[in-house]
C-alpha cells in the first residue's frame, strides 16, 4: 500500500453534502496516476452501501496544483448532471458523493479531492471488460458470442450517448474502463473513469498534454484536427473496442498514439474479424457479416474525425443489426456457464458480508419489481412508479400514454428499458429519456398480474377476466390466441426455455397449481403438485433450462423440461414469499425474516444439497416480495421497500491475459 494508502485507508471521511452520511473506507482496490481506488462503506441512517471512493493522490496535487482539482470537478460535474435523470442511464457509472479530505504530507496539508462512485460487483468473470474478455479467452477459448457482444455495444453506445447529451467527451474509452455487472440477458456493461474527460470547448487538460490509451484514443487527441475533439474522437474508441469485444485483440496493437496514426492511415495494416483465431464460430463461419462490421470499424477508425459517424448511436445502429441477426440463442454460451460453475466455491455464502441497504417501515406497497444486472430496481407500487439507485428510493417521472400511478407491472426490457403494463392492459415501452412507446393491447382486455419475456420477440402476458385467469402470447409484436388457464388463480409466469413458460398459483379444488406454456404450440400442459395451498412466486433460468416454484408451507418445484418435477419442503415449513436462481446453480428462497440457499443437484451424482439459512432477522416484519440473484450477489426487497443485501469480494481468477 502507497504511503497515501496508509495515510487513508480505514479512516471515516464525513459527506460535506449529505448530513449524516459518512464513509469507512475498507482496502484499496486499485491506484492509477492521478487516483487511488477505495472500497469503502457508504454510511447513513437507512442503510450501509458498498461504494467506490476515489482519492486524488497528494503528488498529484503537489505537481498539478489546480488542474488537478479541475480534473476532478469536472468528473463530478459530468457525472452529476446524468443523475438528474430518474432512472439514470445505466450504461454509465453513477455518481454519489464529492468533498475534499485534508491529508499531511511532511509539514504541508494539502485538500486532496475526492468522489464516492458506484461500486460495481464484476461477480465471478471479473469487473472490467478487460477481466471478463480474459476469462472468456481463458475458459472459453472464445471471445463474445455475437448475441453477447450486440448488448456490449449497445450499452457503451448508450453510454456514450448519454455523455455526449450532457457535453461532455471521454477521451479514454477502453477496455478497462468499461465496468461490467451481471449475466446473461442482464448483463451490463457501465462507462467510468472520467479522469480526463473534458467539456466540449474546452482546449486546455493539464496544460494541452493529450491522454488516453494507444490504440484506443483518437489521433485528433495528440495530433492537430480542423475538427478539434468531440462525439466523433469516442466513435473511434468504441470502433476499437467493438474489434476487441468481437476478437479479444487490439485493433492497433501499437505502444505509442504515433504507431497508431500510421496503422489508422493505412488501408492494408487494418485487421480483420475472421484473421483472429478468437472469433466466435458464428461469425467465424459467415464471411459476409465478418466483412461488413470490418468495414464499419474501419470507417470509425479513419484518422480525420469529420470521415467518421459523429454519434455513438450512429455507429451502434449500424454494426448491432449484424451481430443480432448471427445471434444463435438468447441463452449464454454453454461452455461459459460450465466454467463460472467452477468458481461456486468461492463464492460460497458462508462468506459473505450481508447489510441492511434501506430499513423498514416505509410507507409504500410494491406490487411488481423489475431488477437490473446491477442490483437496481423500478417498481411498481400503490401510489406510483419508483427507482432504487443503490442507495434511496426516488420517485420516477409519470408516463403518458400508461399513467404512472395505475402501471400495475413492470418487466425489464433492455438496459434503461421497460415494459409497463397498466390495470387496463395497456402496455407501453418506458424509459427516462423519451416518451412511452405503445404496444398493441392484447386480444382480451384484462387485469394484468404477471408477464415475461419481450414483445419483439416471444412474450407471454398473465391477466384475470371475469372467466378467470388468461395466457395471451405476443409473437414478433403480433398477440396469438389466448388460452384459458384451468386454475382460480396464477401469481407468476418465468421463462425457462426457448419455447417454454412455467405458470405458478392455485388450482380451483384449493390445491398449488403449476403448469408448462408453450405459446407457439398454443399448449397448456398442467403438473401434478403436492398437498398444498398455492404456489406464490416462481422464477427460471433460460441459461440453465431450469424453473423453480414455491409458496405455502415451504413447498418448493424445480422443474426441468423433459424431467418430472422435483419437490422440497423448507425446514419448519414456512410461506415462501419470493424465489431466484444464480448462474452458479444456487437456488435461493426467502422466508418471513429468512433467507434460504442451496445448491442444485450435482450432476454426475444427482446428490441435493439441503437449504441452508443464509440470513436471517427475527425482528423483520415485511415479507419478502422479490429477490435478485448473481454470481456473489443477493438483493432482498421487501414489500415495503427494505432491501437486504448480501454480498461476496471475491474476484474471479483467469488463466490468461487477453489482447
Amino acid at each position: 500500500m502507497t504511503a497515501e494508502a496508509d495515510a487513508t485507508g480505514g479512516r471515516v471521511i464525513p459527506s460535506e453534502l449529505v448530513p449524516g452520511v459518512s464513509y469507512l473506507l475498507e482496502r484499496q482496490l486499485g491506484e492509477g496516476g492521478m487516483a487511488v481506488a477505495y472500497l469503502a462503506r457508504r454510511q447513513s441512517p437507512s442503510g450501509t452501501t458498498p461504494v467506490v471512493l476515489k482519492v486524488t493522490r497528494p503528488e498529484t496535487m503537489l505537481r498539478e496544483g489546480q488542474m488537478a482539482l479541475t480534473s476532478f470537478r469536472k468528473e463530478a460535474v459530468a457525472l452529476g448532471r446524468l443523475n438528474e435523470q430518474v432512472p439514470p442511464n445505466p450504461c454509465v457509472v453513477r455518481l454519489i458523493d464529492t468533498g475534499e479530505l485534508v491529508q499531511q504530507i511532511g509539514k504541508q496539508r494539502l485538500e486532496v479531492p475526492w468522489l464516492a462512485l458506484e461500486y460495481v460487483h464484476g461477480g465471478a468473470e471479473g469487473t472490467t471488460l478487460f477481466q471478463r474478455m480474459s476469462f472468456s479467452l481463458s475458459e472459453t477459448d472464445a471471445a463474445f458470442d455475437a448475441g453477447r457482444a450486440a448488448r456490449a455495444v449497445q450499452c457503451i453506445a448508450s453510454g456514450l450517448s448519454a455523455i455526449h447529451e450532457v457535453g461532455v467527451v471521454h477521451r479514454d474509452l477502453s477496455p478497462s474502463n468499461v465496468l461490467c455487472c451481471g449475466f446473461g440477458d442482464a448483463e451490463l456493461f457501465k462507462i467510468a473513469d472520467f479522469g480526463i474527460a473534458r467539456a466540449e470547448g474546452v482546449t486546455a487538460t493539464f496544460g494541452d498534454i493529450a491522454f488516453g490509451t494507444p490504440g484506443y484514443s483518437a489521433p485528433e487527441q495528440t495530433f492537430e484536427d480542423p475538427m478539434g475533439i468531440g462525439p466523433w474522437s469516442d466513435v473511434f474508441s468504441l470502433a476499437a473496442i467493438t474489434f476487441y469485444i468481437l476478437t479479444g485483440e487490439d485493433y492497433f496493437p501499437v505502444k505509442s498514439a504515433t504507431d497508431c496514426l500510421l496503422m489508422a492511415r493505412g488501408t492494408d495494416t487494418r485487421r480483420k474479424l475472421q484473421d483472429c483465431p478468437a472469433l466466435c464460430d458464428e461469425l467465424k463461419n459467415d464471411p459476409k457479416t465478418c466483412q461488413a462490421i470490418d468495414e464499419l470499424i474501419r470507417e470509425a477508425t479513419q484518422v480525420r474525425g469529420n470521415l467518421r459517424p459523429q454519434r455513438a448511436a450512429a455507429f451502434a445502429t449500424m454494426v448491432v443489426p449484424w451481430l443480432s441477426a448471427r445471434a444463435l440463442s438468447s441463452r449464454s454460451h454453454v461452455k461459459r456457464v460450465e466454467s463460472v460453475m467452477s468458481l461456486r466455491s468461492r463464492l460460497s455464502p458462508k462468506h459473505w458480508a450481508w447489510s441492511m441497504r434501506h430499513p423498514t417501515g416505509d410507507n409504500r406497497v410494491i406490487r411488481s419489481v423489475a431488477w437490473g444486472g446491477d442490483g437496481q430496481c423500478l417498481v411498481s407500487t400503490s401510489a406510483g412508479l419508483e427507482f432504487w439507485n443503490g442507495e434511496a428510493w426516488v420517485g420516477a417521472p409519470g408516463t403518458l400514454e400508461v399513467s404512472a400511478p395505475n402501471a400495475r407491472l413492470v418487466h425489464r426490457l433492455g438496459p434503461g428499458e421497460w415494459l409497463l403494463a397498466d390495470d387496463h392492459s395497456r402496455l407501453a415501452v418506458y424509459s427516462s429519456l423519451e416518451r412511452p412507446r405503445p404496444i398493441a393491447a392484447p386480444r382480451v382486455p384484462c387485469e394484468p398480474i404477471a408477464c415475461n419475456g419481450d414483445p419483439d420477440d416471444l412474450f407471454v402476458l398473465v391477466g384475470l377476466t371475469q372467466e378467470g385467469p388468461v395466457l395471451q402470447a405476443c409473437s414478433a409484436g403480433r398477440w396469438l390466441k389466448p388460452i384459458q388457464v384451468p386454475a382460480l388463480y396464477v401469481a407468476a409466469c418465468s421463462r425457462v426455455s426457448d419455447e417454454e413458460w412455467l405458470i405458478a398459483g392455485r388450482s380451483h379444488g384449493g390445491s398449488p397449481y403449476l403448469g408448462v406454456f408453450r405459446p407457439l404450440l398454443w399448449e397448456l400442459e398442467s403438473i401434478d403438485t403436492p398437498p398444498g395451498r398455492a404456489l406464490v412466486c416462481l422464477t427460471g433460468s433460460m441459461e440453465r433450462n431450469i424453473g423453480v416454484a414455491a409458496g405455502s408451507t415451504g413447498l418448493i418445484m424445480t422443474h426441468r423440461p423433459g424431467r418430472r418435477a422435483e419437490v422440497t419442503t423448507l425446514p419448519g415449513a414456512p410461506d415462501i414469499s419470493s424465489v431466484a436462481l444464480d448462474v452458479l446453480g444456487r437456488e435461493w428462497a426467502a422466508s418471513l425474516g429468512r433467507l434460504w440457499v442451496r445448491d442444485l443437484a450435482d450432476s454426475s451424482t444427482g446428490e441435493q444439497d439441503p437449504f441452508t439459512v443464509g440470513w436471517e432477522e427475527p425482528t423483520l416484519g415485511s415479507p419478502f416480495v422479490s429477490l435478485y440473484a448473481d454470481a456473489g450477489m443477493l438483493m432482498a426487497l421487501t414489500v415495503d421497500g427494505a432491501i437486504v443485501e448480501g454480498r461476496s469480494f471475491s474476484t474471479a481468477v483467469t488463466k490468461r491475459s487477453s489482447g
